[in-house]
């Protein structure tokens, strides 16, 4: 998990580095890569226009090419015609990234003078990559000039030309392996994040069910369903604007601007599985578990997948001992997603619905105490 964060840094200072060029002009692509056949298909229009011999990564738990269904370029930066990596003491041209740009397809490996380095070339068609997708020299410069930002990409274990091209997507409404999560948050999260100032709630309804193979919910449809009009937030949404703050002019809280408590998510994903027809494999549960008991969790029980925990979103605003009113409300009060696997250091994976991003963190949040440890759990049966 920790190269994760370091391709990342490799990657800014790429981009400190190369002027990028102007995205291709043409219309949207599809790209699928078959780690398998260590081929990588192009699709315009449903009809395969170019077939090339790739490189994926070496499948050692490390450093696997992480499959998945991604967009090219989501984040609109991530596109340079060479960097060097110092780590790795390996450059490349014609570089154009996914999931964020932390990984990359790029030609084969070059040295810092721009060599080709006969020894990693000569692997074309095997695993042999850090994760990144090597292909050839002509065949990047083609991919740099011809595939534009916002282009499908679908990673699988198999495909080849023969087949229905729908056939080759891997996650559409099915649970993301646990593995998996942390790629597949850092691929999509920017998609989930919440869409009003007060939806962090909706927003990770919506996250976990995802996550859980239910997709094609809206942000809106989990609001339209939550109960709303009381002030109790054991029993309902409690939020009079959801587009307003948590504080009145006067600077007192704003406490019926609040959101909501664990039994209320627990009934909203109830209500998601049995609609999707998915409630003989997943449950959820609402437990009272401190940060060791969470740790705990995730090292022992094979089936959890994750839990929803109830914290002060920014404790720099609200200090790290806010008020609590008599309705049990907590001031600042959010929620946030700890995915069921840790990173290489042990500590907690979180994903923010506000921000979108998975982050690494030694406490599962600030002031969970405050909410008496209660989480929401999700788990297979």
């Amino acid at each position: 998990m920790k190269k994760y964060f370091l391709s990342g840094v490799i990657v800014s200072l790429i981009l400190a580095a190369v002027p990028l060029s102007a995205q291709p002009s043409g219309g949207k692509m599809t790209v699928v890569v078959s780690i398998h056949a260590q081929r990588t298909y192009v699709y315009q229009n449903s009809i395969l226009i170019r077939t090339m011999i790739c490189s994926t990564g070496i499948p050692d738990g490390d450093n696997d090419t992480p499959k998945g269904d991604y967009i090219i370029n989501s984040s609109g930066t991530k596109r340079g015609e060479w960097f060097f990596s110092k780590m790795y003491r390996e450059g490349a041209e014609y570089w154009v990234g996914f999931i964020g740009g932390v990984y990359l397809f790029h030609s084969v490996p070059m040295d810092e003078n721009r060599n080709i380095i006969k020894a990693e070339a000569a692997k074309l068609g095997q695993a042999a990559s850090h994760g990144c997708i090597r292909l050839s020299v002509e065949d990047a410069h083609w991919f740099y000039r011809t595939v534009p930002d916002g282009s499908r990409l679908h990673i699988v274990g198999d495909f080849t030309p023969e087949q229905n091209l729908a056939d080759c997507r891997n996650y559409q409404g099915l649970p993301i392996p646990k593995k998996d999560m942390f790629v597949w948050l850092s691929a999509n999260g920017k998609d989930y994040k919440q869409k009003y100032l007060l939806s962090c709630e909706a927003a990770l309804i919506r996250t976990a069910a995802a996550l859980n193979g239910i997709t094609g919910v809206t942000e809106d449809t989990i609001l339209a369903d939550l109960p709303k009009n009381g002030t109790d937030p054991e029993k309902y949404f409690v939020c009079d604007s959801i587009n307003s703050g948590r504080k009145n002019k006067d600077g007192s809280i704003h406490w019926n601007n609040y959101g909501t408590h664990p039994p209320v998510v627990v009934q909203e994903l109830d209500r998601l599985i049995r609609r999707s027809g998915t409630s003989g494999s997943v449950s959820v549960t609402e437990e009272k578990l401190t940060d060791s008991q969470l740790s705990d969790l995730i090292a022992s029980q094979k089936t959890f997948r994750g839990a929803i925990v109830w914290v002060v979103g920014h404790p720099e605003r609200w200090g790290s001992n806010p008020a609590v009113n008599e309705r049990g409300m907590v001031a600042g009060e959010h929620v946030r997603f700890v995915l069921p696997v840790k990173d290489a250091e042990g500590n907690f994976l979180v994903y923010d619905p506000e921000n979108g991003r998975v982050s690494s963190s030694k406490t599962a949040g600030a002031s969970r105490n405050l909410f008496k440890y209660r989480t929401v759990c999700i788990s297979t049966k």
